[in-house]
């Protein structure tokens, strides 16, 4: 997934069945359980009686949002030769450059041949995996960006009909300007630095608004 270990390593060759147990932490595992504290070195102790383990952590990792996309949660990682649930169901994640239709095929095949008693359920690309969290925000999103072009038109126009109106009342004035010496490119100067005031002042009047 690209995670990269910010403390500490991650999981290797070594960290199998019968090697000490370890585990990596996101950071805001850490600071949930050791504020103020390196992880690294610390330990965590799972399952209760006689299933009761010690897992040692050698690792801090970033938040991820695997389980909430609007909220990273504290989060516990586990090798999976290590893992408390050998039997819990599995997400096997690939990285290819090819297609669904053309990898699935193989990947069954080799599942079958390695371990034939292990199941396939689904193999789907990982944009139909965030299709469903995504499909409320996806409408928002675009919704809002609706309204903010209109919002930009309508204040575009706006901007353009006072900046007009201005100009048609001051064209006399402009010209006597010009016939006093002054460029057409000051009074071009002039009349932008008006439109940007007012635009300016727009701005940041419903910046007021917004906050009030």
């Amino acid at each position: 997934m690209g995670l990269k270990a910010l403390n500490g390593r991650a999981f290797d060759e070594t960290d199998r069945e019968g090697a000490p147990p370890v585990a990596m932490i996101s950071e805001s595992a850490t600071k949930q359980y050791w504020p103020g504290q390196g992880a690294i070195g610390k330990r965590l102790f799972m399952g209760t009686g006689a299933s009761r383990r010690t897992f040692t952590v050698v690792g801090v990792v970033p938040d991820t949002r695997y389980r909430d996309l609007r909220l990273a949660r504290a989060s516990i990682y586990f090798p999976l030769r290590q893992s408390l649930f050998p039997f819990a169901p599995a997400n096997l994640v690939i990285r290819t450059n090819s297609s669904i239709t053309t990898i699935a095929p193989a990947l069954r095949r080799v599942v079958n041949d390695k371990a034939p008693g292990v199941v396939v359920a689904r193999i789907t690309s990982f944009a139909a995996f965030l299709d469903a969290p995504l499909a409320q925000p996806r409408p928002n999103a675009m919704l809002l960006a609706v309204f903010a072009s209109a919002s930009v038109m309508l204040a575009s126009i706006g901007l353009f009909g006072v900046m007009a109106t201005m100009v048609q009342q001051r064209t006399r004035e402009f010209g006597i300007r010009q016939a006093l010496g002054a460029s057409s490119a000051s009074v071009g100067f002039m009349v932008l630095r008006r439109g940007v005031t007012l635009a300016a002042m727009g701005a940041q009047l419903e910046s007021w608004l917004h906050l009030g």
